[in-house]
């Protein structure tokens, strides 16, 4: 492939509802048609035919930078996408959040990875422009990250590991359309969160203990700035529930605890 010909880094965009996304460092876009090999009529060989819906996916990991727009996206709303490479681009209309994560821990650059759905197709079109976002990147120090809710409270969080999962539902016309006529969301959203923290003074909760009392609050995991004086981003689990905990130690460090949430939002 000659220079003229090649696509640099500096030349592949991502926009979201026309802002574009820092931090972008992978990112895939395609759709499966679902054929099968069936007879036609009229025809004494086989054909094929669609058997159902053409759905599109987009699934892009990139680092966190910055409260994260994406996170508007969990309940009906859904929003639009452009992958810009040169002067070419492939877009889509209306795309619907089905999974995001994200992962962090002191000293690493939060890492968050989407999926989305795509219902109304994948069409290639015309690239669009943006205002440039900044692009500095943000590591966690000591005391950076805490978590809050129930009855913790402590900003010793040394990684934590978030996610949510939203199901959608397609509702296509009876004539067969090829694009969905609208996206139903199916409650609940279902959030889960794992926590590795100093353990500190506080105490292992018995082993028994979600049987005796019920729990609806919220738990929160909060990255602050290098100042601890301002939130950069905040991820909530709602109804939360304490699913696992875990203590680890060894001869030359301090004893860990780990824990595992649960949680919904109807």
């Amino acid at each position: 492939m000659s220079a003229a010909n090649q696509i640099l880094n500096a030349d592949q965009l991502f926009f979201i509802n026309g802002q574009k996304l820092s931090g972008v460092s992978s990112l895939s876009l395609g759709y499966t048609n679902p054929l099968e090999n069936s007879p036609v009529l009229g025809n004494a060989g086989f054909g094929f035919a669609m058997n159902g819906p053409v759905e599109g996916v987009v699934e892009f990991s990139r680092s966190l930078v910055y409260q994260d727009p994406i996170l508007n996206f969990t309940g009906d709303s859904s929003f639009s996408g452009n992958f810009s490479y040169g002067n070419r681009a492939y877009s889509f209309e209306s795309g619907y959040l089905t999974n995001y994560s994200v992962s962090c821990g002191v000293g690493d650059v939060p890492q968050v990875n989407a999926r989305v759905s795509v219902w109304c197709g994948l069409t290639s079109g015309q690239s669009v422009s943006s205002e440039q976002v900044d692009d500095g990147l943000f590591i966690p120090s000591p005391k950076s990250i805490s978590i809050s809710g129930m009855d913790f409270d402590s900003n010793r969080v040394r990684s934590f590991n978030y996610s949510i999962d939203i199901s959608r539902q397609p509702i296509y016309s009876l004539e067969g359309g090829k694009k969905a006529q609208a996206v139903n969301f199916i409650s609940p959203i279902n959030f889960s969160a794992s926590v590795e923290m100093e353990i500190g003074a506080s105490d292992m909760r018995n082993s028994y203990a979600y049987t005796e009392s019920f729990s609806s609050d919220a738990v929160n995991i909060t990255i602050k700035d290098r100042s601890l004086s301002t939130a950069i981003s905040d991820f909530s689990v709602p109804n939360a529930q304490l699913v696992g905990e875990t203590i680890q130690t060894s001869a030359d460090g301090q004893p860990v605890k780990s824990l595992s949430f649960g949680g919904f939002l109807a």
